[in-house]
C-alpha cells in the first residue's frame, strides 16, 4: 500500500471534460487546459450536480443584482432586433408615403366658422378668395363650434365613384352633389356623431359611393381637435381593393389577439401565475384600443351606439395605460423604492379617473391632459423597466422592446397626424402593427421569466437532497442509498459474483486550503473533488458529499478487489491531475479515498460509514498512502 500514491502519481488521467475552472495564476500540467482536462465525454450520475460555488446565491433571486456592464448585451439582443426591424419598416413605410388623395391642386377649402352656411353659399366661397388650396399634410384647425368644406373636382371615371375620408374617429361628414350645376342638392352623412348601421355604408370610415361622376361634389366636416384630413376620390373597383386589403389586416390582428388570448389563459392555468392573466388583460384592453381607434370597434361591435363609438377611442386609450400599468409593477415586484410603488399606483389610479371622465363627457374638454399623460406613461415604463433589467431580470428587456415598439408607432402616427411626418395609406395602422408587436413581445418575455423562474424552483427543491455547494446528493440522502445498496447486497448475498464496494473519498489538504484563500478557495476546491467523482462515476452510480471534506461514491456495478483498488488509484490521480495551488504544493488536489468490500456484511450504513472515515483517519497518519482496503468484518 506504501507505493498507491507514487502509482497515482504517474497514472494518466482518463479524458474528460472539467466542469469548473481553475483558480490561480499557475500554469496547467501537461495534457490539460486552464478550464479542465481536454476532451468533451461527460458522464452522468445519481447526483445533482450543479457545478458552482455561488449555487446558493442562484436561489437568492429576489435581492437587487450589482451593476454589471454585460447587463447591457440584453440590449444587443433579439428583442433589440425585433424593434429595430420595425423602425426600417416604419422609415420605409415614411419613405414611400405618398398622398393616396385624388383630388388635384383646384380642389378648395373653406372655413365655416359657424357651421350654419349651406351648400349653395359654402359653394360661393370657395370660388371667392376667403377659399384656400387644399393639401393632405395641412393641420386644419378642426372645433365643435367649426365646420370645414371641401370642394372636390371629380374626374370622369365612366362608373360608380368612391368618396371616403380614410380616418376613422370623424365626427361628422355630409357629403353634398348635384347631378347638373342648376340641379337640385343631394346629400348623405356619415360619422361617429351618426350610428354606423345607418351610413349609406357602414365601413371603418365614412365612404359614399355615387353612381357617376358628379357635376359638383362639396363635402362638410366637423370634428373636435385640429388634425390633418385625407380625401380620396377614387373608382368603386379601386375601393373595393382597397377594402379587402384593410378587413385582412384587422382580421389578421385580431386573429393574433385571439391566439395570445389563448396561450396566456392556458398558460395561467397550467403554471398557476396571475402575471398570465393580467398580460390577457392587457391584451384585451390594448386590443379594443386599437380596434376603437381604427373604427373596427364602432363597426362590428356597437354600430347602433353613436356616442359610444364616439367616446371608446378617448376611454380605452386611458384603460390600456391602466392595465399595462398593473402589468409593469407586476413584473418589477418588489421595488426598493417605496415611492416608486406609489407613483405607479397614483398613475393607475389618474387613468382611471380619466377613463371615467371621458365616457361620461367625452374627450374635448381635457384633450392636452389627455395626451400629456399617454406621452409621460411611456417614459416611465421604460424608466422602471430598464432599471429591473439592468438589476433584476433580462427578461424584462424584452418588455422594454415591447413598450418602445408602441412608443415608436404612436409618436409616427401622431407625427402624421400634424403634418409633421407625410402620410399614406398605411400610416394610420403603424400603430397597430407596434401594438401588434409589443403583445408578442411581451407574452416571450413572461414565457421567458417563467422558465427562469421554474428553474429556480427546481434548484430551491434540489437543495432538500443535494449539497448546495458542490451540488451533489448531500449526506442525508447519501446515507439512504448507502443503506438501501447494503439491503439489497444482503439479499444477493449467495451470489458470489455480487461484490458491491463503497468508496469514501477525503480532500486531505482542505483545512489548508481554506486558511491559506479562504472560504471562496474552501469552496472551489469542493467543486473541483465533486468533479473528480463524477468524472470517473459510470451512468447510475451514486455520488454524494458525507462530511466537511468527505465523500462517498457508490458504483452501480459489482467490482472485484483489483478493480475497486484501481478505481481508488484513478479518483487520487484525478485529483493530483487538477491544477490547482494548495498550501503545501501546487500539484493538485490530494486525496485520499477508503474503500469498503462485502457490503453484506456490514450491518448498517451509519456503521460502514464510520469505519469508512476511520480508514480515512487512519491514512491521514500516513502521508504517503493514498488508498486503502477494508475488507468485511470477520465471521461476516
Amino acid at each position: 500500500m506504501e507505493q498507491v500514491d507514487d502509482q497515482a502519481r504517474n497514472a494518466r488521467a482518463p479524458q474528460g471534460r472539467a466542469t469548473v475552472v481553475s483558480q490561480g495564476n499557475e500554469t496547467p500540467p501537461a495534457g490539460h487546459t486552464r478550464h479542465g482536462i481536454r476532451g468533451n465525454r461527460q458522464r452522468r450520475s445519481h447526483a445533482a450536480y450543479y457545478p458552482t460555488t455561488d449555487f446558493i446565491q442562484l436561489t437568492m433571486q429576489t435581492a437587487p443584482r450589482t451593476h454589471d456592464p454585460s447587463r447591457w448585451q440584453g440590449l444587443g439582443g433579439p428583442a433589440l432586433r425585433v424593434v429595430l426591424a420595425f423602425v426600417l419598416l416604419c422609415a420605409a413605410v415614411l419613405a414611400w408615403a405618398q398622398p393616396r388623395t385624388l383630388p388635384t391642386p383646384a380642389a378648395r377649402v373653406w372655413i365655416d366658422e359657424g357651421a350654419q352656411a349651406s351648400p349653395d353659399e359654402a359653394l360661393a366661397q370657395l370660388a371667392g378668395p376667403a377659399a384656400q388650396a387644399y393639401a393632405p399634410q395641412t393641420v386644419w384647425p378642426f372645433a365643435s363650434t367649426r365646420a370645414l368644406w371641401f370642394s372636390l373636382p371629380v374626374p370622369e371615371f365612366g362608373q360608380r365613384v368612391a368618396v371616403s375620408v380614410p380616418y376613422p374617429g370623424v365626427d361628422r361628414v355630409e357629403i353634398f352633389w348635384r347631378e347638373s350645376p342648376d340641379g337640385p342638392w343631394q346629400t348623405r352623412r356619415a360619422g361617429d356623431s351618426v350610428a354606423n348601421a345607418q351610413w349609406p355604408l357602414p365601413f371603418l370610415y365614412p365612404v359614399f359611393l355615387l353612381e357617376r361622376s358628379p357635376a359638383s361634389v362639396l363635402l362638410r366636416v366637423q370634428h373636435n381637435i385640429p388634425t390633418a384630413l385625407p380625401v380620396d376620390v377614387e373608382t368603386a373597383v379601386d375601393f373595393a381593393v382597397r377594402a379587402q386589403k384593410l378587413v385582412l389586416i384587422v382580421g389578421g390582428y385580431l386573429g393574433v389577439v385571439a391566439l395570445l388570448l389563448v396561450l396566456s389563459a392556458t398558460h395561467a392555468f397550467v403554471y398557476r401565475q396571475g402575471l398570465f392573466l393580467l398580460y390577457a388583460l392587457d391584451v384585451v384592453t390594448l386590443a379594443l384600443t386599437q380596434m376603437a381607434l381604427l373604427g373596427a370597434a364602432a363597426r362590428f361591435l356597437w354600430s347602433d351606439a353613436p356616442v359610444w363609438a364616439d367616446r371608446a377611442p378617448s376611454v380605452f386609450p386611458m384603460l390600456a395605460v391602466v392595465t399595462a400599468t398593473w402589468l409593469v409593477r407586476a413584473l418589477v415586484q418588489p421595488l426598493p423604492w417605496r415611492w416608486v410603488d406609489g407613483l405607479l399606483l397614483v398613475w393607475m389610479g389618474i387613468g382611471a379617473a380619466l377613463a371615467l371622465r371621458f365616457a361620461w363627457m367625452g374627450l374635448t374638454p381635457d384633450l392636452l391632459v389627455a395626451n400629456l399623460y399617454f406621452m409621460l406613461s411611456m417614459p416611465l415604463f421604460l424608466s422602471v423597466l430598464v432599471w429591473h433589467a439592468l438589476r433584476r431580470s433580462s427578461a424584462s428587456w424584452w418588455f422594454v422592446a415591447g413598450k418602445t415598439a408602441v412608443l415608436l408607432s404612436a409618436g409616427v402616427v401622431a407625427a402624421s397626424n400634424v403634418g409633421w411626418l407625410p402620410r399614406s395609406f398605411w400610416t394610420p395602422y403603424i400603430a397597430q402593427a407596434g401594438s401588434a408587436l409589443e403583445i408578442p413581445l411581451l407574452l416571450f418575455g413572461l414565457l421567458y421569466r417563467s422558465r427562469r423562474e421554474r428553474e429556480l424552483q427546481v434548484r430551491r427543491a434540489s437543495l432538500q437532497t443535494a449539497d448546495p455547494t458542490t451540488g451533489l446528493l448531500n449526506e442525508r440522502v447519501a446515507l439512504e442509498r448507502l443503506a438501501h445498496a447494503i439491503e439489497r447486497a444482503q439479499a444477493q448475498a449467495a451470489d458470489p459474483r455480487d461484490q458491491r464496494v463503497a468508496l469514501c473519498v477525503r480532500l486531505r489538504d482542505l483545512p489548508a486550503i481554506e486558511s491559506e484563500q479562504g472560504r471562496s478557495g474552501r469552496n472551489t476546491a469542493l467543486v473541483h473533488a465533486a468533479s473528480v467523482l463524477l468524472q470517473v462515476a459510470q451512468p447510475g452510480d451514486t455520488v454524494g458529499r458525507v462530511g466537511e471534506s468527505d465523500f462517498l461514491l457508490l458504483p452501480e456495478a459489482p467490482l472485484s478487489r483489483d478493480k475497486a483498488q484501481s478505481l481508488a488509484v484513478r479518483i487520487v490521480a484525478q485529483g493530483l491531475s487538477r491544477a490547482f495551488r494548495t498550501v503545501e504544493r501546487g500539484e493538485g488536489l490530494r486525496l485520499q479515498v477508503c474503500v469498503a468490500r462485502g457490503l453484506a456484511a456490514w450491518p448498517d450504513a451509519p456503521t460502514l460509514l464510520s469505519e469508512l472515515q476511520a480508514g480515512l483517519d487512519e491514512l491521514a497518519r500516513t502521508p504517503r498512502r493514498g488508498v486503502q482496503v477494508l475488507e468485511p468484518p470477520a465471521g461476516a
